[in-house]
């Protein structure tokens, strides 16, 4: 994988002082121009943020940036409540596409939680690999809200 400059890794691409400020940079120019233009006109966002298209500003602020989404860590309750949502969902469908249940999982739970899709994706992704969400799933069939 290539990454512009002399970087190697994404790593260094990361840790680069230089690119760490253009994308504080480009978050600043966003805002900036969202507030200038309101959420309505995506195009006339863009034409001020370099480096992005009205698509791009529009998922960033979408996914990042919206004043209405939580980024705080669940509470237990919170947790109990997506796992068993998330449970109950790939039981429901076995072929369901992993994105359709993120989606899914948002739009039930977008008014009491205030989380986005790709914090939700996350989050379970993270759960998935330290096997934290298989300790979920028992303790949920243990206390009976979720079948085995």
């Amino acid at each position: 994988m290539a990454f512009a400059g002399d970087y190697s890794t994404v790593e260094e691409y990361i840790q680069d002082p230089i690119s760490f400020e253009r994308c504080i940079a480009s978050r600043f120019a966003l805002l900036c121009s969202i507030s200038r233009h309101g959420t309505g006109d995506w195009v006339a966002v863009a034409s001020n943020v370099d480096a992005m298209d009205n698509r791009q500003c529009r998922e960033r602020y979408e996914i990042h940036e919206k004043p209405s989404l939580s980024f705080a860590p669940p509470s237990r309750e919170e947790l109990l409540d997506l796992a068993e949502l998330y449970f109950t969902l790939k039981q429901g469908d076995g072929n369901r596409h992993q994105k359709n249940i993120y989606c899914e999982l948002r739009e039930r739970t977008f008014t009491k939680y205030r989380r986005s899709n790709m914090w939700l994706k996350q989050l379970f992704m993270r759960m998935e690999k330290s096997s934290e969400l298989d300790g979920l799933h028992r303790e949920l069939v243990a206390v009976a809200r979720i079948s085995a």
